[in-house]
């Protein structure tokens, strides 16, 4: 959700392209496929069957996140992916593991930037702790994150980091230069996101079959943290029957079980978000800052949370989120709180609402995060280098113009 938010508004002004490893049979054949998402901003995927090996193969770990994707870059060959590298002005690698691998196809002189999300080492951690894997069994994998971590910060022109915590972190441990660590926040879209009205409201529990009582919303992606947080909502959910707790996300598979309502995938959350009262972010694990509570605060729900969950943000306890302590007492009666004091609620919905406008829409932090790429590229002249490789294939396979070909100028 970030790198295309990122993507989507840079693209306002620059070529965007991003490059993703899938599994899944080739298109047509082909091993590298353009799927256009706007004029100026596409993704390109990669499928080939030893990168679909190594990702498998992270899958089926623990943590079922794609730290082989690196190793599935180099064995797969680049080839097929060094003419986007050569294309670029700048290169912005996402994940630590893949950053040695990209650094090495990055043309020398084409800055490359380690776009960090969460101090990696820390979340996978975190994420051990939180499903109890075995120390033993945790450790090669941290050792690895740590040797990728550091080489990222090392050598990139410039690391972001999505809060000055984790700035403070990359420069005390992994001493990365502070002039060249930056902090670009998690955002929102303010306008995709929005405040429901009360009729909204209720036609939207209506659409989904939802009761009267009072909705509160989970939403989550399967991983181990989220799981956790899922455990903290079945508990919820089998302690009151005043609530329902609704949870969106793949973190759980559909299924209506007394004052639980789980939908499993959702293509948009807006629907879940209209039809709940009170959003809830019991995350204890993990790292970064939750995407999920700031849709919910664009969205003007009132929310209940721990600590760790605004970890990072400017979010103040009592004023934008109710923060509470690891206890399901605690956590259902915050909820009651905000459901016998209306006017609390509502205050409390609108000063987050007031905040991700001001400091977390997608718009102002792409703007900062523009500034700082394109003083990394001396050559803001928009004219086309002649060593730009030719070969870029459309998505129907022919050779994209020297119209389309203009990245972060």
């Amino acid at each position: 959700m970030r790198v295309a938010a990122l993507g989507r508004e840079l693209s306002r002004r620059h070529e965007v392209r991003h490059l993703t490893f899938v599994a899944g049979p080739c298109r047509r054949g082909r091993s590298l496929f353009r799927v256009p998402v706007t004029d100026s901003q596409s993704e390109y995927r990669r499928a080939h069957p030893l990168s679909w090996l190594a990702l498998g193969a992270s899958s089926r770990c623990w943590h079922g996140a794609p730290l082989l994707s690196g190793l599935g870059m180099q064995v797969s060959g680049a080839t097929a992916i060094a003419p986007l590298f050569r294309w670029a002005d700048l290169v912005m690698v996402e994940y630590p593991w893949q950053f040695r691998v990209s650094r090495r196809i990055t043309p020398p002189a084409t800055p490359c930037v380690y776009s960090s999300v969460n101090v990696e080492t820390d979340k996978f951690r975190s994420w051990a702790e939180a499903i109890e894997v075995a120390p033993a069994v945790v450790a090669p994998w941290l050792l690895y994150i740590e040797r990728a971590e550091r080489h990222a910060i090392a050598r990139a022109d410039l690391v972001t980091t999505v809060s000055e915590l984790d700035r403070e972190t990359y420069i005390a441990r992994f001493g990365a230069d502070p002039d060249r660590t930056v902090v670009v926040p998690n955002g929102v879209d303010t306008k995709h996101f929005r405040p429901a009205s009360p009729e909204r409201r209720a036609a939207a529990k209506r659409e989904l079959g939802l009761s009267d009582r009072p909705v509160v919303l989970f939403q989550a992606a399967d991983m181990p943290a989220n799981r956790a947080g899922l455990g903290w909502i079945r508990r919820l959910a089998a302690a009151n029957e005043r609530f329902t707790f609704l949870v969106a996300g793949s973190v759980a598979a559909p299924e209506r079980a007394g004052g639980l309502v789980a939908v499993g995938r959702v293509p948009d959350m807006r629907p879940y978000l209209d039809a709940a009262d009170i959003g809830i972010c019991p995350i204890a694990h993990g790292g970064g800052t939750k995407l999920k509570l700031l849709e919910c605060m664009a969205a003007g729900l009132p929310n209940v949370a721990f600590a760790e969950a605004i970890r990072g943000t400017a979010v103040r306890p009592g004023e934008h989120v109710l923060v509470v302590d690891h206890d399901a007492r605690e956590l259902l009666d915050a909820l009651d709180a905000l459901t016998n004091d209306p006017r609390r609620a509502a205050s409390m919905g609108n000063a987050g609402r007031a905040l991700v406008e001001r400091s977390y829409d997608w718009a102002g932090i792409a703007a900062g995060l523009e500034r700082a790429l394109v003083a990394l590229t001396p050559d803001r002249s928009g004219a086309i280098r002649a060593d730009r490789p030719a070969d870029l294939p459309g998505q129907d396979g022919r050779v994209l113009e020297e119209s389309e070909r203009t990245l972060i100028q």
